[in-house]
């Protein structure tokens, strides 16, 4: 993306814009992650982008990824993987991949939203951050394993949580996530193995 600043707003788009733009993106705050379920400790779209861009930094250390570029493309693609749930909500994983018609669906809606929540930013921002999200949910880059693990991983951590809590359900979310774990691992290992460099 070019880096040049465009003319700055005056002090009243300043205000519009916190008032009208990014003020949305505290609505993540509210929406809350398995909210169809038996939950003992409640967690925020907003708490799991956190964990999402925290345990997506952990993995680029711990992969020896140091190619700064490459990891603010994963920390961005972190930011928004989830950010059009302000709008369409959280559906369960499960559902999505049960029926496939949803998700599509749902991804669609995710993608107009992200269009519009970022309406006051340049053609070309929109378009950088439409793609990382498609780049998330295509999960064949390096980038998009890294934050896809990390997804995965923070829901693994919820359910040790909620495990620790006395909650039956922690143990079946952390059993049924762990699978995934392990496949988009294995993905990310063939990724690394065909060439794709790490720095």
């Amino acid at each position: 993306m070019n880096t040049v600043i465009r003319e700055l707003p005056s002090e009243d788009e300043l205000k519009r814009t916190i008032e009208e733009e990014l003020s949305k993106f505290f609505s993540l705050e509210k929406v809350r992650r398995y909210n169809s379920l038996d939950v003992i400790h409640g967690e925020s779209v907003a708490e799991h982008t956190f964990m999402v861009c925290i345990i997506s930094k952990y993995l680029c250390d711990v992969f020896n990824i140091s190619n700064r570029d490459r990891i603010l493309k994963i920390l961005e693609m972190g930011l928004v993987h989830d950010v059009g749930e302000v709008y369409v909500g959280d559906v369960l994983h499960s559902v999505k991949k049960m029926f496939p018609e949803i998700k599509r669906a749902y991804k669609s809606a995710e993608l107009k939203w992200l269009e519009l929540a970022f309406s006051k930013s340049s053609e070309e921002a929109r378009e950088y951050y439409k793609s990382l999200l498609i780049e998330f949910e295509e999960s064949e880059t390096l980038e998009s394993l890294i934050v896809r693990l990390a997804d995965l991983i923070s829901v693994y951590i919820y359910g040790m949580r909620e495990e620790s809590l006395g909650n039956s359900f922690g143990k079946k979310l952390k059993d049924y996530v762990w699978k995934e774990i392990v496949e988009t691992y294995r993905k990310f290992r063939e990724v690394v193995a065909n060439g794709e460099r790490k720095s």
